[in-house]
């Protein structure tokens, strides 16, 4: 039975970074056709935000609502501990000066 959890819990943390994979593929995709279509703003960013928070509402629903408690422990470990490392960054945007 511990085995299992253990394996859950990694198949939880894993769906959270298949979804941080995700992210930054449609980021970088968005970003390309944008600067294909645009060239005269390339750097600009053109990424489409409200589908790629689609895609984290859809990984958080799916995750949170599995049917394995320990996979939603292992989603919800690794989301937390990813917002508290970006939190605690030296480049941080969250830290005051």
């Amino acid at each position: 039975m511990a085995e299992l959890h253990s394996i859950s819990l990694h198949a939880g943390a894993a769906a959270f970074q298949r979804l941080l994979l995700q992210l930054r593929d449609k980021g970088d995709a968005d970003l390309e056709a944008f600067w294909n279509a645009n060239p005269d703003l390339e750097g600009q960013d053109g990424r489409d935000y409200r589908s790629m928070v689609t895609l984290l509402q859809t990984s958080v629903a799916e995750s949170l609502n599995h049917p394995r408690e320990a996979h939603r422990e292992g989603y919800a470990r690794a989301l937390v501990l990813a917002a508290t490392i970006l939190h605690d960054s030296p480049h941080s945007f969250y830290r005051s000066a």
